[in-house]
């Protein structure tokens, strides 16, 4: 069983730039899960299939906005 000070909630990061991607989860992840979706198609699938706490999530992306 998992200790509540090990505990990590996740957060999905829905961005279609990598760069926002990459520079958000280098600054969340000591902290939380971070899950990465480049667009809201995958968002939608990753939400799915993992249980997640929060999202961040660009408004305009391609697919899904």
């Amino acid at each position: 069983m998992k200790d509540e000070q090990d505990f990590k909630p996740t957060v999905l990061v829905a961005d279609d730039e990598e760069k926002t991607r990459r520079v958000l989860k280098l600054t969340l992840q000591d902290r939380y899960n971070v899950l990465l979706a480049a667009d809201g198609k995958q968002a939608l699938s990753i939400l799915s299939q993992e249980p997640v706490h929060v999202v961040l999530a660009d408004l305009r992306m391609p697919g899904l906005s």
